[in-house]
């Protein structure tokens, strides 16, 4: 066997042992063998005698750059949460070795790995101290650079190269300030390139790429409806062909990155939401029946980012609005006094009530004491009897009482008959918490004390809910354990 081919397996066994070592649980231990490996590592990555055998043995080891990236990249998400100060030790040379890589490497096998491990190194050194040390504008000359032959690059790469230039504006600012709005200009002229051809098919990894470096830009350098109205209407119109394609994909790259687009920056379309507004309730109400779980979950987050969004527009001029305001009651209402809707229907709903709850009073008093009649109510069907046993709903519970909340607030007066319901929901909630991670744990106390803010705002009737809530046997001991009153 070659010499090139027994350096090859000696990295290949090595990098396995590492991987293997990221999982170990005794993480001083691990550390001490990873340490020892990696100059062994080091040993055999110079038994290749001369720069011929180098040259010959690029496309051999090339499998194995890509499984070193992979690992620099789990072990970026390894350390970055737990140990203080990393990026001060690892981050300038993973930088340094990215930028390396892609230089010598033409194969977007290797290049794509490259700029993600990038991205995520610029992402989570955000807030650090070595920021002048990864010389940002390098990393952005480089790569803006790259644009220029774009028509050479594959796919994948141009559009991880377009997410990098975007994530470039979105984690550092002060050194992008001059960059934004030539980033603009060539989104914008690929975007309309890709998506309004009509002799050629898009490049979706192009569009997906392009799309989520516009949302990275948008963050520090918005383009609103009232400040750049051709811009913002450009942006709006690909994220809207983005979730409403007009052609099958069998991957949701750009669907989701579509999504995204419209969830993080609903506030910056104003106008335009309100133009299309029945059009996007329609596609996004679909798509959060999707079989794909990101795909479901980043649709919900649009969704309500959307409504939440348009029920401020409505509340801002309820005469100029009225009519959207009646379509999208309806629309609520009529699924909530549906029996047979399902949980999607029901929680897009019920969000949507809590939402128009404001605009709902100003317009009609009345039809909030209505709407909170029926929320109770299915909340009751749907957590206080045992025929529902959908374990997907108690997720959903904590947007039901924020929506409850919602309209609480508005209510000049609180039906007494559903106080004791609303009591055993806030029950049902409290002693669910053990079942949740940590992240919906947060929304869970988020949710609850709302509905606490809530009724405080309706004077003494506090104290005997908080009273009633605590006394409750299947939440004393919850009450105890975590201290969220």
């Amino acid at each position: 066997m070659s010499s090139e081919s027994n350096a090859a397996g000696g990295v290949q066994g090595h990098l396995l042992k590492l991987h293997e070592y990221l999982a170990d649980e005794d993480t001083r231990s691990a550390a001490l063998k990873c340490h020892d490996i990696i100059g062994v590592l080091g040993q055999e990555c110079m038994l290749t005698p001369t720069d011929n055998e180098l040259e010959t043995s690029v496309f051999q080891f090339r499998d194995t750059r890509v499984e070193i990236l992979g690992f620099l990249e789990k072990f970026l998400d390894r350390v970055s949460p737990s140990i203080k100060g990393w990026e001060k030790t690892y981050a300038t040379d993973i930088r340094d070795t990215c930028m390396v890589v892609y230089t010598k490497e033409k194969a977007a096998k290797c290049r794509s790995p490259v700029l993600d491990l990038l991205i995520k190194v610029l992402q989570t050194t955000k807030a650090s101290s070595v920021v002048a040390e990864l010389r940002v504008c390098d990393i952005f000359n480089r790569y803006y650079g790259e644009l220029c032959q774009r028509s050479k690059l594959p796919d994948s790469v141009l559009g991880k190269i377009y997410e990098l230039l975007g994530v470039l504006a979105e984690v550092h600012p002060s050194e992008m300030d001059k960059n934004s709005d030539k980033l603009y200009k060539a989104y914008l002229a690929e975007l309309k390139e890709q998506m309004t051809s009509s002799t050629k098919e898009p490049k979706l990894f192009v569009v997906a790429g392009c799309l989520r470096g516009i949302t990275a830009l948008m963050v520090n350098f918005p383009k609103t409806m009232e400040e750049d109205p051709v811009t913002s209407k450009d942006i709006f119109q690909y994220a809207l062909k983005a979730v409403s394609p007009q052609m099958s994909m069998t991957r949701h790259a750009v669907t989701l990155a579509g999504l995204r687009l419209l969830a993080k920056h609903a506030s910056q379309f104003s106008s335009c939401l309100m133009d299309h507004s029945r059009a996007l309730f329609e596609v996004m109400s679909k798509l959060c029946g999707h079989v794909n779980a990101e795909m479901k979950k980043t649709s919900y987050y649009a969704l309500e980012a959307f409504l939440k969004q348009v029920a401020l527009l409505v509340a801002d001029d309820i005469e100029e609005h009225k009519s959207k305001l009646k379509f999208f009651m309806q629309k609520f209402c009529s699924i909530i006094r549906t029996m047979d809707s399902t949980h999607k229907e029901l929680s897009i709903a019920i969000r949507g009530y809590g939402f128009f709850a404001t605009p709902c009073k100003k317009v009609c008093p009345q039809d909030v004491d209505l709407m909170y009649t029926e929320l109770i109510q299915r909340c009751k069907q749907m957590y206080l009897t045992e025929s529902d046993g959908e374990d997907d709903s108690f997720y959903q519970l904590p947007s039901f009482l924020d929506s409850i909340a919602s309209v609480l607030i508005h209510l000049d007066k609180i039906p007494e008959v559903y106080t004791p319901l609303l009591e055993r929901l806030l029950v049902v909630q409290i002693d669910s918490f053990p079942q949740y991670g940590e992240r919906m744990q947060v929304v869970c106390c988020r949710s609850i004390l709302k509905v606490l803010v809530a009724m405080a705002s309706k004077g003494p009737v506090l104290w005997g809910f908080i009273s009633s809530v605590g006394r409750s046997p299947m939440c004393t001991m919850h009450l105890k354990a975590t201290v969220i009153f």
